[in-house]
């Protein structure tokens, strides 16, 4: 195989079956399955340059062209850790998103012919432009954020921050960053996305699309950080134990607000008053009020937060403290 100098070429390829990558950072891969280790093993002794593609069902074991997505991420193997005869960590340098072509092997690896992935824009360039800087604005506070977490664990050497994805940026990186694609990738590590949302990433092609898709991630979280900060900063200085609860009831109100979650307190709210009139024993009542303690914490979309709401409700409809006459009438039973 030749060294590469363009991005169009043939590559060993590696298929994921759960994760999926965006160019733009650095990070490990496990390597497992013969192919793909057989894959790592020509590729280093190449160029270092292998295309990582996500399976479109990962119970596939032996993929084809059809369990392959049709855009793939080209990288650079930066360091191979062998742990035992067919198990391998790669550290990989995430190059760029491209196209697959065809798949011109399979034995006794995959090998993809690619192109250079081409990207389109449905709206204006004013549109995009403004779009562009939304996004950039947003990520500059989760990345500030990162830094300023990293910069608390790094003065206490026994401590490692696992927050941030490996390779982070830097506020003066995000500013530099012009490209709207690169700062889409760039901006995915920060974000909790699920494997369909970063593979509907990777493989769109519209540009101010991929810009839609991480805004309300990007936004939410950015809104979480201002409003802790602001807490933060009016805490500061404070001694006084009911000052700050108060604050922080009034700050959690607000974030909720923000976040569209106000309806969640208003049930929990019914819930605690419902708990208080029953007729319960102290003892039940503080497992109730425990359960609405965890439910306040949890988004009403979880399973979890719904399986505390029934058992609350379950609670709540036993007749307490009711009591009925009971008929120890043996001829009156024998009659019926």
């Amino acid at each position: 195989m030749s060294k590469h100098t363009e991005t169009a070429g043939q590559y060993p390829v590696i298929p994921l079956r759960t994760e999926v990558q965006l160019p733009g950072h650095v990070g490990p891969l496990e390597i497992g399955r013969e192919a793909s280790v057989r894959a790592i093993e020509a590729a280093t002794r190449d160029d270092n340059l292998i295309v990582i593609i996500p399976q479109k069902n990962p119970a596939v074991r032996d993929p084809g062209q059809r369990d392959l997505h049709e855009v793939g991420v080209r990288a650079e193997i930066v360091q191979v850790v062998k742990h035992s005869p067919g198990r391998f960590t790669c550290v990989m340098r995430f190059l760029e998103r491209v196209h697959i072509d065809a798949l011109v092997a399979t034995e006794p690896f995959l090998v993809a012919s690619v192109s250079v992935l081409q990207s389109s824009s449905s709206a204006t360039a004013e549109q995009l432009i403004a779009t562009t800087a939304k996004v950039r604005d947003y990520l500059l506070a989760v990345v500030t954020d990162a830094q300023t977490k990293e910069n608390k664990s790094s003065s206490d050497s026994s401590k490692e921050s696992h927050n941030q994805p490996r390779g982070e940026l830097t506020r003066a990186q995000v500013q530099s960053i012009v490209d709207p694609d690169k700062l889409v990738d760039s901006a995915a590590p920060y974000l909790e996305l699920e494997r369909d949302d970063l593979t509907n990433l990777l493989i769109e092609t519209d540009t101010m699309k991929r810009l839609e898709r991480i805004i309300p991630s990007l936004e939410r979280q950015a809104t979480v950080l201002r409003l802790r900060a602001d807490i933060g900063a009016e805490l500061e200085g404070e001694s006084s134990l009911t000052h700050r609860e108060r604050v922080l009831r009034d700050r959690m109100r607000q974030i909720q607000e923000e976040l569209g979650e106000q309806d969640d307190n208003a049930e929990i709210d019914e819930l605690r008053k419902k708990i208080e009139d029953s007729k319960m024993s102290d003892e039940v009542r503080a497992v109730a009020k425990k359960q609405l303690s965890r439910m306040s914490q949890m988004a009403s979309s979880s399973p979890e937060y719904n399986i505390a709401r029934t058992y609350v409700e379950n609670l709540l409809e036993i007749p307490w403290n009711q009591f009925t006459d009971d008929r120890l009438d043996v001829s009156a039973a024998r009659a019926i």
